[in-house]
Protein backbone atom coordinates (compact mmCIF):
# COMPACT_ATOMS: atom_id res chain seq x y z
CA UNK A 1 0.00 0.00 0.00
CA UNK A 2 1.85 3.59 -1.31
CA UNK A 3 -0.09 4.97 2.06
CA UNK A 4 1.97 2.69 4.29
CA UNK A 5 5.02 3.40 2.12
CA UNK A 6 4.52 7.65 2.68
CA UNK A 7 4.05 7.14 6.63
CA UNK A 8 7.05 4.65 7.19
CA UNK A 9 9.31 7.41 4.43
CA UNK A 10 7.55 9.82 6.79
CA UNK A 11 8.31 8.68 10.08
CA UNK A 12 12.13 7.79 8.44
CA UNK A 13 12.79 11.63 7.99
CA UNK A 14 11.80 12.29 11.34
CA UNK A 15 14.14 10.02 12.43
CA UNK A 16 16.70 11.45 10.83
CA UNK A 17 16.10 15.08 11.90
CA UNK A 18 15.94 14.03 15.54
CA UNK A 19 19.03 12.10 14.91
CA UNK A 20 20.98 15.51 13.07
CA UNK A 21 19.28 17.62 15.58
CA UNK A 22 20.73 15.61 18.69
CA UNK A 23 23.86 15.18 16.52
CA UNK A 24 24.49 19.18 16.41
CA UNK A 25 22.89 19.90 19.53
CA UNK A 26 25.92 18.64 21.49
CA UNK A 27 28.72 20.72 22.81
CA UNK A 28 31.26 18.93 22.06
CA UNK A 29 32.82 18.36 18.54
CA UNK A 30 31.63 14.82 17.09
CA UNK A 31 33.23 13.26 13.85
CA UNK A 32 31.98 9.91 11.55
CA UNK A 33 34.84 8.85 10.46
CA UNK A 34 35.99 4.99 8.56
CA UNK A 35 38.61 3.34 9.05
CA UNK A 36 41.25 5.04 7.08
CA UNK A 37 40.31 8.15 9.34
CA UNK A 38 38.50 10.04 6.44
CA UNK A 39 35.95 12.67 8.04
CA UNK A 40 32.31 11.48 6.97
CA UNK A 41 30.54 13.82 8.91
CA UNK A 42 30.82 16.48 11.47
CA UNK A 43 28.64 18.48 13.60
CA UNK A 44 27.59 22.20 14.23
CA UNK A 45 29.84 22.53 17.12
CA UNK A 46 32.86 21.47 15.17
CA UNK A 47 32.16 23.45 12.17
CA UNK A 48 31.58 26.45 14.19
CA UNK A 49 34.35 26.13 16.70
CA UNK A 50 37.02 24.90 14.41
CA UNK A 51 36.69 27.79 12.30
CA UNK A 52 36.38 25.22 8.82
CA UNK A 53 32.79 24.71 6.67
CA UNK A 54 31.45 21.54 6.74
CA UNK A 55 33.45 20.98 3.02
CA UNK A 56 36.72 21.37 4.27
CA UNK A 57 36.49 18.93 7.45
CA UNK A 58 34.66 16.57 5.28
CA UNK A 59 36.78 14.11 2.86
CA UNK A 60 39.78 14.82 4.74
CA UNK A 61 41.53 13.15 6.78
CA UNK A 62 40.77 13.97 10.76
CA UNK A 63 44.72 13.59 11.63
CA UNK A 64 45.33 16.47 9.29
CA UNK A 65 43.73 18.70 11.52
CA UNK A 66 45.56 17.89 14.03
CA UNK A 67 49.31 19.26 15.37
CA UNK A 68 52.45 16.64 14.06
CA UNK A 69 53.20 15.69 17.48
CA UNK A 70 49.14 14.84 17.81
CA UNK A 71 49.20 13.25 14.31
CA UNK A 72 52.24 11.15 14.98
CA UNK A 73 49.91 9.50 18.12
CA UNK A 74 46.99 9.18 15.87
CA UNK A 75 48.59 7.01 13.78
CA UNK A 76 48.97 4.27 16.22
CA UNK A 77 46.02 4.82 17.87
CA UNK A 78 43.89 4.18 14.83
CA UNK A 79 45.10 0.78 14.63
CA UNK A 80 44.74 0.42 18.11
CA UNK A 81 41.15 1.65 17.75
CA UNK A 82 40.44 -0.98 15.25
CA UNK A 83 41.46 -3.85 17.49
CA UNK A 84 39.55 -2.46 20.59
CA UNK A 85 36.54 -0.92 19.53
CA UNK A 86 36.87 2.29 21.64
CA UNK A 87 39.67 4.53 22.93
CA UNK A 88 39.99 7.76 24.75
CA UNK A 89 43.26 9.78 23.83
CA UNK A 90 44.23 13.52 24.53
CA UNK A 91 44.99 15.35 20.97
CA UNK A 92 45.54 18.99 19.75
CA UNK A 93 43.20 20.31 17.47
CA UNK A 94 44.94 23.18 15.21
CA UNK A 95 41.83 25.31 14.33
CA UNK A 96 41.65 27.42 10.78
CA UNK A 97 42.64 30.18 12.57
CA UNK A 98 45.94 28.51 13.66
CA UNK A 99 44.68 28.31 17.36
CA UNK A 100 45.25 24.79 19.17
CA UNK A 101 42.64 23.75 21.04
CA UNK A 102 43.44 20.63 23.36
CA UNK A 103 41.11 17.66 23.16
CA UNK A 104 39.89 15.02 25.27
CA UNK A 105 38.56 12.32 22.55
CA UNK A 106 36.63 9.19 22.83
CA UNK A 107 36.23 6.73 19.96
CA UNK A 108 33.74 4.39 19.25
CA UNK A 109 33.85 1.92 16.75
CA UNK A 110 30.58 1.72 14.87
CA UNK A 111 29.87 -2.18 13.30
CA UNK A 112 28.04 -2.58 10.14
CA UNK A 113 25.39 -5.41 9.51
CA UNK A 114 28.37 -7.94 9.11
CA UNK A 115 30.28 -7.46 12.75
CA UNK A 116 33.24 -5.03 10.86
CA UNK A 117 34.21 -1.55 12.35
CA UNK A 118 32.96 0.38 8.82
CA UNK A 119 33.01 3.78 11.27
CA UNK A 120 34.09 5.29 13.98
CA UNK A 121 32.03 8.24 16.53
CA UNK A 122 34.57 10.64 17.68
CA UNK A 123 33.55 13.09 20.18
CA UNK A 124 36.15 15.61 21.15
CA UNK A 125 35.82 18.37 24.69
CA UNK A 126 37.91 20.87 24.65
CA UNK A 127 39.95 20.69 27.62
CA UNK A 128 42.46 23.38 27.01
CA UNK A 129 41.06 25.59 30.00
CA UNK A 130 41.15 23.27 32.29
CA UNK A 131 44.75 22.07 31.52
CA UNK A 132 46.01 25.47 31.42
CA UNK A 133 44.71 25.60 35.21
CA UNK A 134 46.87 22.16 35.67
CA UNK A 135 49.83 23.43 34.63
CA UNK A 136 49.24 26.80 36.32
CA UNK A 137 48.72 24.62 39.73
CA UNK A 138 51.77 22.94 38.74
CA UNK A 139 54.12 25.84 37.93
CA UNK A 140 52.94 27.82 41.36
CA UNK A 141 53.70 24.66 43.47
CA UNK A 142 57.13 24.37 41.99
CA UNK A 143 57.83 28.30 42.63
CA UNK A 144 56.95 27.59 45.76
CA UNK A 145 59.14 24.63 46.77
CA UNK A 146 61.66 26.42 45.29
CA UNK A 147 61.34 28.78 47.25
CA UNK A 148 60.60 26.77 50.25
CA UNK A 149 63.13 25.00 50.30
CA UNK A 150 65.92 27.66 49.06
CA UNK A 151 66.26 29.38 52.91
CA UNK A 152 68.77 28.45 55.45
CA UNK A 153 66.48 29.18 58.22
CA UNK A 154 64.05 26.46 59.72
CA UNK A 155 61.00 26.95 57.68
CA UNK A 156 57.68 24.71 58.37
CA UNK A 157 53.76 24.80 58.10
CA UNK A 158 51.73 23.34 61.13
CA UNK A 159 48.18 22.94 61.45
CA UNK A 160 46.10 24.69 64.64
CA UNK A 161 46.76 21.70 66.55
CA UNK A 162 50.59 21.77 66.15
CA UNK A 163 50.48 18.80 63.78
CA UNK A 164 53.57 18.96 61.10
CA UNK A 165 51.82 19.88 57.39
CA UNK A 166 55.38 20.84 56.04
CA UNK A 167 58.75 21.43 56.42
CA UNK A 168 61.78 23.00 54.34
CA UNK A 169 64.64 20.43 53.34
CA UNK A 170 66.82 22.50 55.67
CA UNK A 171 65.26 21.15 58.96
CA UNK A 172 65.27 17.71 57.66
CA UNK A 173 69.07 18.24 56.60
CA UNK A 174 69.57 19.83 60.06
CA UNK A 175 67.48 16.61 62.16
CA UNK A 176 68.30 14.20 60.00
CA UNK A 177 65.18 13.53 58.69
CA UNK A 178 63.12 12.02 56.41
CA UNK A 179 59.91 13.95 55.36
CA UNK A 180 57.67 11.06 56.44
CA UNK A 181 58.66 10.95 59.60
CA UNK A 182 57.73 14.31 60.64
CA UNK A 183 54.49 14.74 58.68
CA UNK A 184 51.52 14.21 60.28
CA UNK A 185 53.18 14.34 64.26
CA UNK A 186 53.40 17.18 66.41
CA UNK A 187 55.88 19.78 65.89
CA UNK A 188 57.41 19.36 70.13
Amino acid sequence: DITEIKQAETALQETEIRLQTLFDAAAEFIFLIDPDGIIQMVNRQAIEQSGYTEEELTGNNIKDFFTEKARHTCEGNLDLLKERGYLRVDNDFVCRSGRVIQMECSATAVPDKTGNFASFLMIQRDVTEERAIVSALVDRELRFRAIFNSTFQFVGLLDPEGIVLEVNETTLDFGGFALKDVIGRPFW
